[in-house]
């Protein structure tokens, strides 16, 4: 991945979750990022040392079908017009 997700990340989070809570996610999806950037290429160096590729491609498939999944699952805030109210300026 490239540097310009630093980015873009942002965003998709202020997108997703609006942007009054960017500062409670945004913690969470760059967690994500770090932990996929250590746990992934040890994960596929692992498998890759054992010399069947075959099950190191099945098993980083099957991972990235759960990460599929998990994005699937996550749900926008509910944004109801009526329950918003703007922080007074008083």
């Amino acid at each position: 991945m490239s540097a310009g997700n630093f980015a873009l990340f942002p965003t998709i989070t202020a997108d997703v979750f609006g942007t009054r809570s960017v500062g409670r996610n945004y913690p969470y999806v760059f967690l994500a990022y770090g932990a996929g950037g250590l746990a992934g290429p040890m994960l596929g160096g692992r498998l890759g040392d054992l010399g069947n590729f075959p099950m190191a491609f099945s098993v980083c498939g099957i991972c990235c079908l759960a990460g599929a999944l998990a994005i699937y699952m996550v749900r926008k805030p509910c944004r109801d017009v009526e329950a918003y109210t703007e922080p007074s300026s008083n």
